[in-house]
């Protein structure tokens, strides 16, 4: 996560299967920890790259993406919070 002129979301991870079921998992990840860490500010400016990954084929699911790229974005954002780059206005 670094701060940029508007929102996006990259994805650079080489997935070995599954990448057009998970991968949006995990932006809808990414877009709900942001959310929900800046709730207080109406357009965040910052640039998330998914730049790896692990996938294991029985536990690996857009759920647990979904799940991990949440948690990874709010420990992110909570590192972050103080960086009034990232930030467009307050509500």
């Amino acid at each position: 996560m670094e701060p940029a002129d508007e929102f996006s979301y990259i994805d650079e991870a080489e997935w070995p299967a599954d990448q057009e079921r998970c991968s949006p998992a995990v932006m809808e990840g990414v877009l709900d920890g942001l959310i929900s860490s800046f709730q207080e500010y109406w357009y965040i400016n910052v640039k998330v790259t998914l730049k790896e990954i692990k996938y294991h084929p029985v536990d690996s699911s857009p759920r647990s993406f979904y799940k991990a790229s949440r948690n990874a974005i709010e420990k992110l954002a909570f590192e972050h919070k103080n960086e009034k780059s990232i930030f467009k206005s307050h509500i």
